[in-house]
C-alpha cells in the first residue's frame, strides 16, 4: 500500500473467532484527514490484491483516528488485537507507554461493536455496510 498517497499509515490484524471464523480488519489513517470512502476502499483492496495476493485482502477497511505506537515508535499490533478480541484495556497495555493513549479506548469500542453485531453472534462473516455504520457511530 506504500504506493497509495492517500494512506498515511495502516495496521492489519487477524483475529480468530468462535466456529473457526477469522476476522481481518485493516485500520488506516489518511494523509490529509479525508474520509475513507468506497472508492478509496476499492483502491486499497486492488493495491493489496495485486501487490500481495487476493487472500491478503482484508475483511474490512476501517478509518481510524490513529495507529497506536510505543513511545519508541513501534506499532502496537498485539495490544490492538487483544483489544479487538475483548480483553480489558487495563490488562492489555499501560497507557503511559503509548504515544496516543486515547486510541486504546477507540480500538476497544471497535472490538465491542464488532462482537455485538447480530451476524457475529451467529458465527457469520461481518457485513461491510455494518462496519461503515459502526465506524460513523464511534467517531
Amino acid at each position: 500500500m506504500e504506493e497509495l498517497k492517500e494512506i498515511a499509515e495502516a495496521l492489519v490484524v487477524g483475529i480468530e473467532q468462535d466456529g473457526g471464523h477469522y476476522w481481518m480488519p485493516l485500520f488506516v489513517t489518511t494523509t490529509d484527514g479525508t474520509d475513507v470512502d468506497d472508492v478509496l476502499r476499492e483502491k486499497i483492496r486492488n493495491a493489496i490484491r495485486h501487490g500481495a495476493s487476493p487472500r491478503h485482502v482484508p475483511d474490512e477497511i476501517i478509518q481510524a483516528p490513529g495507529i497506536p505506537h510505543t513511545r519508541t515508535g513501534k506499532k502496537l499490533e498485539v495490544p490492538v488485537k487483544r483489544l479487538l478480541r475483548g480483553d480489558a484495556p487495563d490488562t492489555v497495555v499501560d497507557p503511559g507507554s503509548v504515544d496516543r493513549p486515547e486510541l486504546i479506548d477507540w480500538y476497544a469500542r471497535i472490538g465491542a461493536a464488532h462482537r455485538t453485531r447480530r451476524g457475529i453472534a451467529l458465527g457469520s462473516a461481518p457485513s461491510r455496510s455494518a462496519t461503515r455504520h459502526d465506524e460513523r457511530a464511534l467517531q
